[in-house]
């Protein structure tokens, strides 16, 4: 996983193994309750509160002490991650200039650099690296919302050909559109 100078990496890692676990444990209590389950309760799994659904009774906790991705990848298919298909949103509002005063160093979180990747790009690496394998057709549908143009009332697809071929077509897709893309107000 690529490190980043200013101290964010460990922080990155985390946001990003938590949203993988989130990701995963709503998949899982989904299947397992006929469809019919909010993502608060994922969440809740993965943050150790007990749920109020007795379909949990047959959740495992994922060991969260990985030391590569193989290993994650691992404990994934032991906690029954079998395939899935992914779908991509990127927060293009403009409180990613706001939030990247405190956390990126003064810049946006979109800001793109040669030499570091920015909190958007390390993520969708990071979740591409851990996943990519357990998507059978590779193609994942990656959208933006809060731009200057859909505002809080739509959406625009990443990738104007439609769904990406992959994280790697995912993350040169999320950069072309960064270098484009106008931050709006906050969404709704």
């Amino acid at each position: 996983m690529q490190q980043v100078e200013d101290g964010m990496s460990m922080a990155m890692v985390v946001l990003t193994l938590t949203l993988i676990a989130v990701v995963i444990a709503y998949m899982f209590l989904k299947k397992n309750s006929n469809n019919h389950l909010p993502l608060a309760e994922a969440v809740a799994v993965v943050a150790n509160v007990p749920p109020n659904v007795p379909s949990v009774h047959n959740f495992q906790k994922i060991s969260d002490e990985f030391s590569n991705i193989t290993e994650l990848q691992a404990g994934l298919r032991k906690a029954g991650l079998e395939s899935s298909d992914l779908i991509i949103g990127v927060d293009f509002t403009k409180s990613n200039s706001w939030q990247g005063t405190h956390s990126f160093n003064g810049k946006c979180l979109h800001s793109l650099s040669a030499n570091v990747q920015n909190p958007y790009q390390i993520v969708i690496q990071n979740l591409g690296e851990c996943l990519e394998v357990f998507d059978d057709d590779h193609l994942i549908p990656a959208f933006g919302f809060g731009d200057s143009k859909t505002r809080d009332t739509g959406i625009f697809s990443l990738n104007p050909n439609g769904s990406c071929n992959g994280f790697k077509e995912v993350l040169s897709s999320y950069s072309e559109q960064a270098n484009q893309v106008i931050l709006s107000g906050p969404s709704k």
